[in-house]
């Protein structure tokens, strides 16, 4: 019985084994074409498990890891190939009429979170979303934003809408005086390449808000985009 009780979790690890060996004779394929050494190969996969995890590791820490420019050239382009691959169609695309949308659709998702994370929605000239990425994560109180990356994905994607969501771990959606400056930086930024900050939303255990600066009122909230979890009716201009 006990060799029987024990038979599924052996025929896992045994794929776990082959996926594993499959993954890194694929990175260890592409590498060589970059002309990068074998052994970054075994050092990305002992550290990120997965040929999917290595892909969406960032370059710095590729770099930190031994990958050099042509190695993360080539992982780039298989990463951005696959996501062509697997985008949707414009036609396909779910169309997005108002912010409480997007709230609504990441607020169960990261309401709960333990540290605060910031995510991008990027949508195209029809206000259709192309998809939405983690663009940042900190301390249980801030999580870094960096304005320049955000324009240039925007350019990447072909996106002319961003929403910006993050939350706040304490529960209370209140935008800060940090999240409304951020909400200006960012906007100034994508201002330069013709991309409009449609809203920055701020999700928490007690609803959601929004932190774009036309919104607040003198006492740094505007009721009527606020959200106690049920919604609040409320479009976002130009949405």
């Amino acid at each position: 019985m006990t060799a029987v009780a024990g038979q599924p979790q052996a025929i896992a690890a045994a794929g776990r084994a082959r996926t594993g060996a499959r993954d890194r004779w694929l990175l260890m394929r592409l590498l060589g074409a970059a002309r990068s050494q074998v052994r970054v190969a075994d050092r990305l996969i002992a550290e990120r498990g997965t040929l999917g995890s290595v892909l969406a590791t960032s370059d710095e820490r590729l770099r930190q890891l031994g990958a050099d420019a042509n190695g993360i050239a080539i992982l780039t382009l298989v990463r951005e190939a696959i996501a062509a691959v697997l985008e949707p169609a414009e036609e396909e695309r779910p169309l997005v009429c108002d912010a409480a949308q997007i709230a609504h659709a990441l607020r169960a998702q990261m309401a709960f979170l333990p540290v605060e994370e910031v995510r991008a929605a990027y949508l195209d000239a029809g206000r259709r979303l192309i998809r939405i990425e983690p663009v940042g994560k900190g301390s249980v109180t801030a999580a870094a934003v960096y304005p320049r990356e955000l324009a240039r994905r925007c350019l990447e994607l072909g996106a002319t809408g961003l929403i910006l969501v993050h939350n706040h771990p304490s529960g209370d959606p209140s935008p800060s005086a940090e999240d409304r400056a951020i909400s200006q930086r960012v906007a100034a930024a994508l201002e330069a390449i013709e991309v409009r900050l449609l809203d920055h939303l701020v999700v928490a255990r007690r609803g959601w808000a929004s932190a774009l600066p036309h919104a607040a009122n003198d006492t740094g909230i505007s009721a009527h985009r606020i959200s106690t979890g049920r919604p609040c009716g409320f479009a976002a201009d130009g949405i």
